[in-house]
């Protein structure tokens, strides 16, 4: 549960400076094929 917290933080701080990045690991997560 801590890691998933941790995740979420790192993913958050990371979505400020690289937005682009973030909606690509989202596409990600939305299509694990």
């Amino acid at each position: 549960m801590s890691k998933a917290t941790k995740q979420t933080s790192v993913e958050k701080k990371l979505t400020q400076p690289k937005p682009k990045a973030i909606a690509q690991t989202k596409l990600r997560l939305t299509k694990p094929g």
